[in-house]
């Protein structure tokens, strides 16, 4: 009981500070995750292929899930995705893509995953991803691999950790000026307070920029089938902006 009061007051303390941090998170895939402000590295569905590989495990069915967003109707804005997963006995496996900007500008990500459980509590996952950077007819376009790895610890039915590092490698996407791309560590745990009630909280820190804090709280007002969608996502979507979906 101790240990879960500690952990709840970190994540109180982690949602205090994502109202009061800069705006610098970029847009979570899926629309559960971008209800929740990214604040999803406890969450496990299909869009953990692009959140936290070790949350794929959870899945007992074939999943998939595409998105779309149009910021301010410009295209030069757009992004969009699909992920898709598939269990096999204690492991899983899925693929994603995701892409933004326009044919004048954009960036891409393809990514294989796996995950596995490691013991009834504790799994992990690892993704190899292709990123692809495309600057117009005249600069041509610029590819580099790297890796992502996570894992989720389900230390019982209402408290969860997680942790995710992505680029370890800080891979090399050209070599003039040694520009690479940044790593980011990201610190997570979630609080199950019901089946209708979960609030989560994580620290996100880029190499290249200063830590965030992210937090959500997510409601379903009535009981759904297990496929139907959430009703109602309320959030504290973190940094500094609130969302509700």
């Amino acid at each position: 009981m101790h240990i879960c009061h500690t952990t709840l007051r970190i994540i109180a303390v982690l949602v205090i500070s994502a109202l009061h941090a800069p705006v610098r998170a970029q847009n979570a895939p899926g629309a559960r995750a971008s209800a929740m402000g990214g604040s999803y590295l406890v969450m496990h569905d299909v869009w953990s292929a692009v959140h936290n590989q070790a949350g794929l495990v959870y899945a007992e069915s074939v999943q998939a899930g595409v998105f779309y967003e149009n910021r301010f109707g410009l295209k030069e804005l757009s992004d969009k995705g699909i992920v898709a997963s598939m269990p096999f006995r204690k492991s899983a496996f899925a693929i994603s893509y995701r892409s933004f900007g326009y044919s004048g500008y954009s960036l891409s990500r393809a990514g294989l995953a796996y995950a596995m459980k490691l013991s009834d509590k504790l799994s992990a996952g690892i993704q190899l991803n292709y990123l692809t950077t495309r600057l117009g007819e005249n600069y041509g376009t610029t590819s580099t691999l790297s890796g992502e790895a996570g894992f989720l610890y389900q230390m019982n039915e209402k408290l969860s950790l997680a942790a995710h590092l992505y680029n370890p490698n800080r891979a090399k996407l050209s070599d003039y000026n040694d520009e690479r791309i940044p790593s980011r560590m990201r610190l997570g745990a979630g609080y199950r307070f019901s089946e209708k009630v979960i609030i989560t909280g994580e620290v996100q820190k880029p190499s290249d920029n200063k830590a965030t804090v992210r937090a959500g709280l997510e409601y379903l007002p009535v009981k759904t089938y297990p496929s139907a969608p959430d009703l109602l996502l309320i959030l504290l979507n973190m940094p500094s902006a609130l969302a509700i979906g």
